[in-house]
């Protein structure tokens, strides 16, 4: 099996909060973090499908900090593998 990865991967133990209109509002860890994305730690990983758009924020930082917009394109066995998404790019349905 190759590794289609486009960025590098950096091991991060970061507390994101996760939101979606449909779960509310969570608060899970980062287990890594590249360019393009990241991948968080969840219990119910399979809780929102893939293609979904979330949005995440780190928590506990020393300052505000932005709201992003994420969408899902992965589930593993311990969480779910989101990509980084620009909100200009979001389609309105």
């Amino acid at each position: 099996m190759t590794d289609r990865r486009r960025h590098l991967r950096t091991e991060a133990s970061l507390r994101l909060k996760l939101t979606h209109p449909e779960i509310g509002s969570i608060v899970c860890t980062t287990q890594d973090i590249s360019d393009s994305g990241a991948y968080l730690l969840s219990d119910n990983s399979e809780a929102l499908p893939i293609g979904t758009v979330v949005t995440v924020q780190v928590q506990d930082a020393p300052q505000n900090v932005p709201v992003l917009y994420m969408r899902v394109v992965r589930h593993g066995s311990d969480g779910i593998g989101l990509e980084f998404i620009d909100p200009a790019n979001l389609q309105s349905k």
